[in-house]
């Protein structure tokens, strides 16, 4: 099981009111696949039990676009998400959602599929309960393959969320239909999650970099503040020099059309 901790940010979902996305705070998890090796053409996604992450069905895209992986040049054939993706929490009393594909006739996760990390603060809250797997999108080859190949060899992966608002973890998972190594599980700060989207694609400094205007960019000094948990504004040119809100956040992050 995976147990995951704190920090201050936040995202609201196109569509959500302001009221709507204090009401219901998130938590960041950005995946990572430390080896898939894949063909031209084909893609890395991630399902679970979550509406976050399309429940089990890549093909239902009623809560958004699949959650995606990408890979590069410098990169391959390490697969990683650009950019968080933000899970929900539900009420007071949330149990484990209704899991489906699992390969083990037991229903548990191998022990190579379970991982820990100590959270900083207490999780008396209660906890978020994500089971997930990778997959193979294959729908844009042409041949005789499956359209989606799932990681068939290995139990459901689990995870243990904290029920803290605006903690953003990074859960790295050592390969696709691979439980043979731990998974490991490390604690983001803003200024990490910004790095690693540059070092994975340089060009986007110079589009973040525009996207700011020069006299209210953020100072990336990765100090907590008590106002970015509170949703952002949709364009981070608003926000002050000492915070810049989850809406901001992935307003940077996300891939230019």
């Amino acid at each position: 099981i995976t147990r995951l901790g704190s920090k201050r940010f936040l995202s609201s979902r196109p569509g959500h009111s302001p009221q709507a996305s204090a009401a219901m705070p998130h938590v960041g998890v950005i995946f990572e696949v430390q080896r898939v090796e894949t063909r031209h053409g084909e893609t890395v996604s991630i399902v679970g039990n979550r509406p976050e992450l399309s429940n089990w069905n890549p093909y239902d895209q009623s809560e958004g676009d699949l959650p995606q992986l990408v890979t590069g040049a410098s990169t391959y054939p390490r697969w990683l998400m650009p950019a968080p993706v933000w899970i929900k929490f539900e009420d007071s009393g949330e149990q484990t959602p209704t899991s489906t594909p699992s390969s083990d006739p037991e229903d548990t996760a191998e022990e190579g599929c379970e991982a820990s990390a100590t959270a900083d603060a207490s999780t008396s809250a209660g906890v978020i309960i994500v089971e997930y797997k990778y997959l193979k999108d294959r729908r844009q080859l042409q041949d005789s393959g499956p359209s989606i190949q799932w990681e068939d060899n290995i139990a459901n992966r689990r995870l243990e969320v904290p029920r803290e608002p605006g903690s953003i973890w990074i859960v790295s998972d050592p390969g696709f239909n691979d439980c043979s190594r731990s998974t490991t599980v490390s604690r983001a700060t803003l200024v990490e999650v910004l790095e690693r989207r540059q070092n994975l694609d340089p060009e986007w400094t110079i589009h973040r970099n525009e996207d700011l205007a020069p006299d209210d960019a953020p100072e990336w000094s990765g100090r907590d503040t008590e106002d970015v948990s509170t949703p952002g504004r949709s364009s981070a040119s608003h926000h002050t020099t000492s915070t810049i809100g989850p809406a901001g956040l992935l307003s940077c992050l996300a891939p230019k059309p």
